[in-house]
Order: structure tokens, then sequence, then C-alpha cells
């Protein structure tokens, strides 16, 4: 997700665990001013980073800001883009025209997003497992992977996860 966990604890006995959450940091009680101060520092500079990464969204209605760690895909439906989110729902963006790259180019500007085929771009950070005919995301979500494309898409994605999130060319 996109919070930031600190555990401040005086017991050392989950520190593993926490590898499990993300967590930025695991202080053990009592807590120098200097390390709790390095943690905060480091914390309010991936909150800082976390924020600037966000896409904005043009619907019918609204304008909506999300951020884009809980964009687990988008999906052209008809003329416009539906935007699933990691808390199971979607937005409808208002109709756009010409191509869907065009219109996703905002979500493919950043390193972790895919285009698979021309209705789907992915979030690699969502996707779980990846077979000859489908990419398995978070949520239970299925996005369909072209027969044509199946060997490039399963590339980038191992690629992007291997370089820690930096795409290269293969």
């Amino acid at each position: 997700d996109c919070g930031i966990i600190i555990y401040l604890t005086s017991s050392p006995d989950f520190a593993v665990e926490s590898y499990n959450t993300d967590a930025l940091h695991y202080l053990l009680k009592p807590v120098t001013s200097s390390s709790f101060s390095l943690c905060i520092d480091k914390a309010m500079k991936r909150l800082k980073h976390l924020r600037a990464e966000i896409v904005s969204i043009k619907t019918p209605c609204s304008m909506r800001i999300v951020p884009i760690c809980n964009i687990l895909y988008a999906e052209r439906v008809n003329r416009s883009i539906r935007y699933y989110l990691n808390d199971s729902t979607s937005i409808d963006s208002v109709t756009f025209s010409g191509s869907f790259q065009n219109a996703a180019a905002h979500l493919l500007s950043y390193s972790c997003f895919l285009a698979v085929g021309s209705s789907f771009v992915v979030n690699l950070n969502h996707v779980m497992e990846i077979t000859k005919s489908n990419m398995l995301l978070t949520e239970g979500h299925l996005v369909p992977i072209p027969r044509r494309t199946f060997k490039n898409v399963k590339s980038k994605w191992a690629d992007y996860w291997l370089n820690k999130g930096e795409i290269h060319d293969i």
C-alpha cells in the first residue's frame, strides 16, 4: 500500500516478521533521539516520493487524484478507461479520442506500468503470477495476455522484478 510502517517496541521478537509488512524500520526501545530522527527523516523522504507518484483521472462528474500504487490495472472499456483499484473499486474516465496507448500515456510514463495487448495497462507491482494466457493480480484479478505478446510481457515482468522496479530493454 502507500503507507509507511515503523515499529517502535521493546521486544525484538517480531523483527523478522516485520519484513512481511514491508516496514520501513524496527526501532527497539529505548530509542536515541538521533536514531529516531534518522528514521523520521527516512520516512519523510519516502512520503514525499509517494506523494509525487499520483495520477489525476477526469471522470464524467469530477477529477480524482489516485496514487499509482493503488492502481492494479487500467482497461479500455469502449472509449473510456476503467481503473481498477486495490480497494476493490473502479473509476471510469471520461471518453477519449485517439488510441488507448495515448490515453493511457500518463500511466505508461511510470516504469511499473506495462501495456498488455491493446486494451490493458498493468501495474507490475500487483502481478503475482503469469501464465501463458493470463496475469494474476492481487485481489484475484485476471488480465488476459495476447498469445503473440506472451514472451515479451513475461520478459518485461521478470526484468522489472530482477532490476528492483526499473525496466531495461532486453
